[in-house]
């Protein structure tokens, strides 16, 4: 299995570089997650294309009134901490490690915390920090702590996005 991992904040362009490598399937740690709430934003009878967008779009930076007033980025890290905290610390690495192994070229756009990165390299892959100047970073330590991250390559995602695939086919030939 070839894979590949993309580390970065919020808005940094880890989706762009994953969607950079058409060949790859993208699994992601937080993908147990995005499903839980993918059902309760069902249930509450949101529109589908409103629910792509709060998972993963626009979106997900918003207040929603079913949140609590909070945003669905807020609910989706706090359910990861409570899975790590209250569950198992190693529960959605779980998770990531077995959906992976079903696929023969895998691309990661979400690792954000070492164990992820760690276990990134145990499983034969690589990994890379996608750098933005952002004017806003969150607080969340999957934010905060993904500037400690020890990894094998760095993605200069401020120019073009032609420049941005260079890198990251750099990056994947490494």
């Amino acid at each position: 299995m070839k894979l590949l991992a993309f580390a970065g904040r919020s808005g940094s362009g880890k989706d762009t570089c994953a969607d950079m490598l058409p060949d790859y399937v993208n699994v992601k740690f937080a993908a147990p997650i995005k499903v839980m709430l993918v059902a309760y934003l069902e249930y509450m009878n949101v529109p589908s294309g409103a629910i792509d967008r709060m998972i993963d779009g626009d979106l997900k930076k918003v207040t929603y009134a079913d949140f609590g007033g909070k945003t669905p980025q807020h609910a989706m890290q706090t359910l990861g901490d409570w899975f790590r905290g209250e569950l198992d610390e190693d529960i959605l690495l779980d998770c990531f490690n077995y959906k992976a192994r079903s696929y023969n070229n895998v691309v990661c756009s979400d690792a954000r915390k070492q164990n992820e990165v760690d276990l990134i390299k145990r499983m034969g892959g690589k990994t890379a920090m996608v750098i933005r100047d952002l004017e806003e970073y969150g607080n969340h330590a999957t934010e905060t702590e993904v500037d400690t991250l020890v990894v094998d390559f760095t993605i200069d995602n401020n120019d073009t996005l032609e420049y941005t695939a260079i890198q990251v086919e750099e990056f994947k030939g490494t």
